[in-house]
Order: structure tokens, then C-alpha cells, then sequence
């Protein structure tokens, strides 16, 4: 994977994150957009666990736990769909952190590339922030 791609892909995606805030501070109807795009971007960190396991040898169990893993974030992401502000603000919230600590733990076993898991500190740094935003 060349990494110098997935930051420019990466911080680009924060681009709606903060579209979505600064309307959402000038009074635009921008929250529900930007909650929905928090939503689909939690649903797509559990991918790259999903990912993940998929590479995983098989082993004791571990490889079934991060399938397990990998599909929490979805479903708290549809639930904070569901949910009004600013109960689904506090879910893509705790998501967001949740998966970042998720992901610190088993950084070693994922055989992950160099600088990856600092790409990741920052874009859910900045995710969180933008989403953070909105509750206001």
C-alpha cells in the first residue's frame, strides 16, 4: 500500500466533515448530512478490520473476534441514523473512539504499515472534532 495515497485520501475525506460542521455553525441544515457521512466513514473503519481478519492466520479464536470486531461499528452507526441530536452525536462519538483504541491495541498483530496507525490518530482527531462541532 503506498501510504502517501491513503493520507491524501484520507484527510481529503475530512473535507465533508468540516464542510458539514462550518455549515452547520452558519445555520445551514448541514447537521443530518454530516452526521449521515460520520456514519458511512464509522461503517468503513470496521472494514478495515473486516480486512484484516481476512489476512489473519487462522488461529484461537482471534481472527473470529475481529470479524466480530469489524461489524460493531455498522451497527452503531445505523443506530445513531436512527437516533436524534444529540444521542447520535454521543454514539459516533464514543464509535469513533472506540475503534481508534480497538485498532491501538491490535496495531502489532495487524501488520499494518509504517505510519498508519498515526494517519489514523489524526483522522479520527479530526473527525471527531467536526462531529463534536455539529452538537453545538
Amino acid at each position: 500500500m503506498n501510504l502517501q495515497t491513503a493520507k491524501w485520501l484520507g484527510y481529503a475525506g475530512l473535507i465533508p466533515f468540516f464542510a458539514a460542521a462550518i455549515g452547520h455553525s452558519a445555520g445551514l441544515p448541514m447537521r443530518p448530512l454530516g452526521l449521515a457521512y460520520a456514519a458511512v466513514i464509522l461503517s468503513f473503519l470496521g472494514g478495515i478490520q473486516w480486512g484484516t481478519a481476512l489476512l489473519a492466520p487462522v488461529d484461537d479464536g482471534a481472527r473470529s473476534r475481529r470479524f466480530v470486531a469489524s461489524v460493531m461499528p455498522s451497527l452503531m452507526a445505523w443506530v445513531a441514523l436512527i437516533l436524534p441530536s444529540p444521542f447520535a452525536q454521543a454514539l459516533l462519538l464514543g464509535g469513533f473512539g472506540g475503534q481508534w483504541l480497538y485498532d491501538q491495541k491490535h496495531a502489532l498483530e495487524s501488520n499494518w504499515p509504517p505510519g498508519f496507525v498515526e494517519l489514523r490518530t489524526h483522522l479520527t482527531l479530526g473527525a471527531s472534532l467536526a462531529v463534536a462541532l455539529m452538537w453545538i
